[in-house]
């Protein structure tokens, strides 16, 4: 993703009320002086309808080449639908320009990478 970090791996976790997306990211190229944000927008398989966001921070500013850096979103299982995938990215902040994704030929892909489709059994 842009030149600053790479998704290495994701992770879904279910607890009684709740679905905890988890991201694993790698720094190829800290991103100063600029402040990144992650975003994790949950949608509905079915038609594609934004059910909701998770934006945040991730202390970009104290980066360094080859950190592993892991963040998250919650989401109550009451708003999720059956079938259902995430776009995730992160962005710069306060402009607001989403960084691209990046091939491994270096050509640019989209500015989000979509995670799914995923079901959830509500039984």
């Amino acid at each position: 993703m842009g030149e600053s970090a790479k998704l290495t791996g994701y992770r879904i976790d279910t607890f009684a009320d709740s679905l905890r997306l988890s991201l694993r990211w790698i720094v190829l190229n800290p991103p100063a002086p600029v402040d990144l944000h992650r975003f994790i927008h949950l949608y509905s398989e079915t038609d594609g309808e934004f059910i909701i966001g998770n934006d945040g921070g991730v202390s970009s500013r104290s980066w360094w080449k080859g950190d592993l850096v892991v963040t998250w979103g919650e989401f109550e299982l009451s708003a999720i639908p059956e079938g259902y995938y995430f776009n995730v990215g992160m962005y710069s902040y306060p402009d607001l320009t989403i960084l691209d994704w990046h091939d491994a030929q270096g050509q640019s892909i989209g500015d989000v990478h979509k995670l799914g489709p995923f079901n959830i059994d509500k039984s």
